[in-house]
């Protein structure tokens, strides 16, 4: 597999924003560079989160950081939403952007959107990454039993889990040890 240099671009970045409809939502999209990738933000953040990392990978990628539905300027979901939900979502963006195929990175809660969009059309994915997210086919209370016996104090154990707090509220609080 050959390796890819890419340089850091000196100066301001040209960052594109634009508002796309996508399964049925309007949502906001920042993307720079050139070539094929896509960059989903986790939890609580917004598409930006990645602009000091356009910086390094603009002049080898085409770098898409949309923020997903209920977040930054996206439009607000009016009920329950989640994975599977954003997954559409960012399936319909690249239709509208015309990619068939894209490398996906995602943190946090980007990474369980991105695990589901690679299960829908795995034919439309050449790469995944996640980082900060638990690791696929480890369900979030042996995540939550696994950082009771690691973050021994109790504010650290809270902090671990928030994102499991957004998803699963009342049985993950009763697994974390008070």
């Amino acid at each position: 597999m050959p390796t890819i240099q890419c340089h850091s671009v000196e100066g301001p970045i040209p960052i594109e924003h634009s508002f796309q409809k996508a399964n049925g939502a309007t949502v906001h999209v920042a993307q720079t560079g050139a070539g094929r990738s896509l960059l989903l933000h986790g939890w609580p953040e917004f598409g930006l989160i990645w602009k000091p990392v356009t910086a390094r990978l603009a002049d080898c990628f085409r770098l898409i950081a949309p923020d997903l539905r209920g977040f930054g300027d996206s439009e607000k979901p009016s009920g329950a939403f989640g994975a599977d939900d954003q997954a559409h979502d960012i399936l319909a963006l690249l239709d509208a952007f015309e990619l068939n195929r894209v490398g996906l990175v995602g943190d946090n809660i980007g990474g369980a959107v991105i695990q589901a969009l690679a299960r829908m059309p795995p034919d439309r994915v050449e790469g995944l990454f996640f980082f900060d997210f638990v690791y696929p086919g480890i369900d979030a209370c042996e995540t939550v039993a696994v950082l009771n016996a690691a973050f021994p104090a109790p504010k650290q154990r809270e902090r671990s889990v928030s994102a499991f707090h957004v998803q699963e509220p009342s049985e993950l609080r009763r697994s974390i040890r008070p």
